[in-house]
């Protein structure tokens, strides 16, 4: 399945008489490709386009619990402690559970030093968090929801020249 195609956006507006002489498909895959669908994204904080990999650094709370910036997680990579000398500390990911969907990290393990140190310590951008999100093909949710917006941009230009 991928982005929503011309021809089905123009079935989706099935009785508005919006055809190709009115709005080509040319103008419609421009507004869905650099209009709708970066807004969709960025509202979600979700890629559709595809597995990225992801280098962030987070603050420790000194919790068990670490919410990174992009989700779903499809695969946690790699999990560091940043040290005060520039030294780092691989924290393994064997101990930590992913809730993907939700993009939270939580530590179900002790580390070896646990009674001095938790798993996320308190700190100022001291943990690097390696990992891979996104989506290979885009969720019937979303692809509806860039159908209906792009409906709403095509009716709004025909509405706008009438």
């Amino acid at each position: 399945m991928s982005a929503p195609t011309a021809t089905e956006i123009r079935n989706f507006l099935d009785g508005y008489g919006i055809t190709k002489e009115i709005i080509s498909d040319d103008w419609i895959e421009n507004r869905r490709d650099n209009l709708i669908i970066p807004y969709v994204e960025k509202i979600t904080r979700m890629n559709f386009s595809g597995v990225q990999t992801a280098v962030e650094y987070h603050s420790g709370t000194d919790g068990t619990l670490l919410y990174v910036d992009k989700r779903p997680i499809v695969a946690l990579l790699k999990l560091e402690l940043l040290s005060f000398q520039y030294l780092t500390v691989d924290l393994g990911v064997t101990s930590i559970y992913c809730i993907q969907k939700e993009g939270i990290l939580k530590s179900m393990g002790v580390f070896e030093n646990y009674p001095f140190i938790s798993m996320f310590p308190k700190g100022d951008k001291n943990i690097r968090v390696t990992y891979s999100y996104g989506y290979s093909d885009y969720p019937d949710e979303i692809k509806e929801s860039i159908m209906c917006l792009t409906s709403e941009r095509i009716l709004g230009h025909v509405g706008s020249g009438t």
